[in-house]
């Protein structure tokens, strides 16, 4: 039982630091695109999304969610397919959240990108990515 948890706290734990790194290109590509491209926000976000997740994917399929003794539900095009149906949630969500937060709590988009952010990682994307995209198939 204690190894199982300490496996279940290890994987969401990579899983986070492989979120972070995809949300670190996010943020970078949002800002730049609004501060210096003068973008709209929806465009910035979905533009950061997109990048971010193809390091988050990446960073998921090779070490987060790899298992050299067991194979994966899915190949590699429905993976894909999977994790492009989510990030498309993911963008969603987080473009309601930073847009609701900036809006009508006055929170600045920059800091309601991180509220979101931290919300949607954490309940949308890494329950789906661990039980639907990266899922293992049954011995």
């Amino acid at each position: 039982m204690l190894q199982r948890l300490r496996r279940l706290v290890l994987n969401f734990t990579q899983a986070q630091i492989s979120a972070g790194a995809g949300s670190v290109v996010d943020y970078g590509l949002m800002i730049l695109g609004v501060e210096v491209f003068g973008w709209e926000l929806f465009w910035a976000l979905a533009c950061g999304g997109v990048v971010g997740a193809v390091v988050n994917f990446s960073l998921n399929r090779y070490w987060t969610f790899r298992d050299k003794g067991v194979a994966y539900d899915s190949g590699l095009g429905g993976q894909i397919l999977k994790f492009a149906t989510t990030v498309a949630g993911s963008i969603l969500l987080k473009y309601l959240g930073t847009y609701a937060l900036e809006h009508y709590a006055g929170i600045d988009y920059k800091i309601g990108k991180l509220i979101s952010d931290l919300f949607v990682s954490v309940l949308f994307n890494y329950t789906l990515q661990r039980f639907w995209v990266f899922r293992k198939q049954k011995p």
